[in-house]
């Protein structure tokens, strides 16, 4: 059976990385099994009767959190920058396909590749793992990372063409799902993005891969069995706010959505944040962690960490009680702390929500005058809207400048460069100078959030 959700939407995850706010958008898990011989049975199109079939709750729920997401294609109001979209083959825009095969069956279906451009466009198509960011919701394995199951169901050949505007592009995708899976619901996602950085108009310096992104669920049916579990808090300390994660995993078969509260309590009952906890979606084999923004930092000392997490759609449950959870003293004065050096994400390691693909600064001129800077941000969620990106210069260990190198940017879905040249006004004195990058999300009121920050990524010395 197949069933696809037409809308003007996109099938992305919430880019906030706290707590206690609304859901914008279906999740993605994987639920690993092993390949055997399958049985083929008849292709059919979009419009095949079977798409006509009642969808279980849970998976109708999945739909509806799509329409509710504010974005469809890769960027509304991005002037002259292309909007790509994932097309049903009557031209509709899709922003999930779910289909549901018995253990061994085989489905094929088209859909339709286009571009609303000024000129014809590069783009690279091609499926990748869905992969559960912070807080759960809808993300994108890296292009080309190793796929698991369900994206190694699905026969679909990559490739890197050029796509002109008007003429969009039929392909086929076929899913074999393996005579030995078991129930439950998976979910891998079909990409489209264009192959190099689209400069961003008005934005000097700034460059955007864009990329829209449609999920591809498949329901085995059978009993459904939810079940999630929680790991170890730890307390994260940043320049503009503490939080504690908590890793969550989906051990079930079909998707969760929990909801609690967090209490912290010093060792003699004293209450010290009562936190109320709402994660998105994660799905079946999903595993993420769990961020709560804590309003004020606390004091130094022990304490006992309780979370209790309800799923809301099948009340399954899962809780954390009377941990001990330690909050140290920072070393130092605010702003002197070293944070540890740069380093991309592992190949072998899912990515964060947000991080920074590549970073250098360059020297320019003999004697050095001035460095080049520049750095590629990728997102693998729903677009981030007031993004700060700020280049801080130490000289001996000391922050002497912090100079923005981009403001009230929207990092889309896939990968934004910056690049931007700097100079102190005074020169380059004697010393040793180092060079950190931060990206914030300023919202209406002027309230930053940070994003990521990266450790010390280039050092000069000049005698």
């Amino acid at each position: 059976m197949i069933t696809i959700r037409s809308a003007v939407t996109s099938a992305f995850a919430s880019p906030q990385l706290r707590v206690g706010l609304p859901t914008l958008c279906p999740p993605a898990g994987r639920l690993r099994v092993r390949p055997r011989t399958l049985s083929p049975t008849a292709p059919s199109r979009w419009s095949s009767s079977r798409a006509t079939r009642f969808l279980p709750p849970i998976v109708a729920a999945l739909f509806l959190l799509a329409a509710s997401s504010p974005i469809s294609r890769a960027q509304e109001d991005s002037g002259s920058l292309p909007e790509l979209a994932i097309e049903t083959v009557d031209g509709q825009e899709t922003t999930a396909v779910h289909v549901q095969l018995e253990p061994g069956e085989r489905e094929t279906i088209e859909i339709r590749f286009s571009v609303d451009s000024e000129s014809p466009i590069e783009v690279t198509t091609y499926v990748a793992d869905a992969i559960s960011p912070p807080n759960g919701g809808f993300g994108l394995a890296p292009q080309g990372a190793e796929q698991h199951e369900p994206a190694t169901w699905i026969q679909f050949d990559a490739e890197t063409l050029t796509l002109d505007p008007g003429d969009p592009l039929d392909r086929t995708v076929t899913i074999d799902v393996p005579g030995n899976a078991e129930p439950g619901q998976y979910v891998a996602a079909l990409a489209i993005q264009t192959t190099e950085p689209i400069p961003v108009p008005g934005a000097k310096g700034i460059g955007q891969i864009v990329r829209v992104v449609a999920a591809i669920a498949i329901t085995v049916p059978g009993d459904l069995a939810p079940a999630f579990e929680l790991g170890e808090p730890a307390l994260v300390q940043g320049p503009t706010g503490d939080s504690i994660q908590i890793p969550i995993e989906n051990t079930g078969n079909i998707p969760v959505h929990p909801q609690g509260t967090l209490t912290l309590e010093t060792l003699t009952g004293e209450e010290a944040a009562s936190i109320p906890v709402t994660m998105d979606s994660l799905f079946a084999g999903g595993a993420t962690y769990l961020e709560v923004a804590l309003p004020e930092p606390p004091p130094p000392g022990e304490y006992r960490l309780t979370l209790n997490l309800t799923d809301s759609d099948t009340g399954e449950t899962a809780a954390i009680a009377d941990a001990p959870f330690t909050v140290p003293a920072l070393a130092g004065e605010p702003g002197q702390q070293t944070p540890p050096a740069f380093e991309a994400t592992p190949d072998n390691e899912e990515p964060s929500l947000i991080v920074f693909g590549e970073i250098t600064v360059q020297s320019q001129g003999a004697p050095i005058e001035s460095v080049q800077v520049s750095v590629k941000v990728a997102n693998v969620g729903q677009p981030v809207t007031g993004a700060k990106l700020t280049l801080d210069v130490s000289q001996d260990g000391q922050v002497i400048e912090s100079v923005p190198i981009s403001e009230g940017v929207t990092l889309v879905d896939g990968v934004t460069s910056f690049s931007t040249s700097y100079a102190p006004e005074a020169g380059f004195t004697p010393g040793t100078w180092t060079f950190r990058v931060t990206l914030e999300s300023v919202d209406a009121n002027g309230d930053a959030a940070l994003i990521a920050h990266s450790g010390i990524i280039h050092e000069l010395n000049i005698p």
